[in-house]
């Protein structure tokens, strides 16, 4: 439990006590053993943290009480309990008495003097422990190899709908949910990029993307599938979305400020005459189980720091090119998704090699 780090967020910004609820929040206070979901809904949880330098405290309903606290029994923490028809607010509002309160969850901003935490406080959550990243390698290895295992079974006349069915079935059977899993062929491949699939039958041209999550850690890759000779204009298309990527993984080994790393991004879209495909860059963070939530992040002068992840996508219609990528130290990342089975081609980037994946043809 990362009490320690909250303790010296706290200390740090002048606050005597934080009230956590967000399930992210959550997910990364307990290191990610618990899932906080199930007690609550996609957002919130229903179970809540007090923490201050003295004790942790969990506040959770009359009726969940045992269930949690199971749970939770390898924890230092100490239980607070509400009735569903009083709520918590009496006990906050006991607990956090003539205290500078901080919280994570809107709806408590509006007791008196309680705050919403700052960007800082999501920061420290984008970071994995040694734990976190054997975990999240586990997660890319298990995801790329089902794709892998999976292209077996591909033939055209499959519907992109009845492709996702089967592999969101198979990650499931395998202990992975699928938050996004989307499958686009041949010429809508043209129009869209981050779609939903549909019962078009499948003629040459595929692309699967997903997102990938076990405990708040997530992975995100795509991967491309044709049936018979790859055409070179769709090759050419390729090399640059590869190359785009790997830039934009050079970068993110050698600048530490996430700003800056998409003003890049930016720039390379263009300086290969692709501007306006720029606005469909995407970057994920592997530590977020949330869909397009780094906005905030993106405008700030967020420092990016080892051990945090995230995913790259850089498309070019009808190509795409996508993995995560995990910073280990300065000027050393590590492809997460990416392992032996699909064919690759090699992208030189000053001086260094990044490894991408082709199109796998069937």
């Amino acid at each position: 439990m990362r009490t320690q780090i909250v303790r010296e967020y706290l200390n740090k910004k002048g606050y005597d006590a934080i009230l956590i609820s967000n399930i992210e929040s959550l997910f990364w206070l307990f290191e990610r053993s618990i899932d906080p979901r199930k007690y609550g809904s996609y957002f919130y949880s229903d179970f809540l943290v007090y923490i201050d330098n003295h004790r942790s405290v969990v506040i959770l309903p009359e009726r969940e009480k045992q269930l949690i606290s199971e749970k939770l029994e390898n924890y230092n923490v100490d239980y607070e309990t509400y009735s569903w028809f009083r709520g918590p607010i009496d006990i906050i509002n006991g607990l956090s008495n003539n205290k500078k309160l901080v919280t994570d969850c809107i709806t408590f901003t509006k007791l008196p003097d309680v705050e919403y935490v700052d960007s800082d406080f999501k920061f420290l959550q984008l970071q994995f422990s040694g734990k976190e990243i054997s975990r999240l390698r586990a997660i890319g290895t298990l995801s790329e190899n089902m794709l892998y295992e999976f292209s077996n079974e591909l033939e055209t006349g499959m519907t992109e709908i009845d492709i996702e069915k089967i592999l969101k079935a198979l990650f499931q059977e395998i202990g992975l949910e699928v938050l996004y899993l989307v499958v686009i062929s041949d010429e809508r491949l043209e129009k869209f990029y981050s779609a939903h699939s549909t019962g078009k039958k499948v003629k040459r041209h595929l692309v699967i993307s997903l997102r990938a999550h076990r405990r708040g850690i997530c992975v995100s890759l795509s991967r491309s599938f044709f049936f018979g000779k790859v055409p070179g204009n769709l090759a050419e298309l390729y090399d640059k979305s590869a190359a785009l990527f790997a830039r934009s993984a050079y970068d993110f080994m050698q600048i530490n400020k996430l700003s800056e790393i998409l003003k890049r991004a930016k720039s390379n879209y263009a300086s290969i005459g692709y501007e306006e495909e720029w606005k469909n860059f995407d970057v994920n963070s592997s530590a977020r189980f949330g869909i397009g939530n780094l906005s905030p992040l993106m405008e700030l002068n967020f420092e990016v720091m080892e051990n945090m992840a995230f995913s790259f996508s850089t498309p070019l219609k009808p190509a795409r090119n996508e993995d995560t990528v995990l910073l280990r130290r300065s000027s050393t990342a590590e492809l997460i998704t990416l392992g032996n089975n699909f064919p690759k081609i090699v992208v030189n980037v000053e001086n260094m090699k990044i490894v991408r994946p082709w199109i796998m043809e069937l």
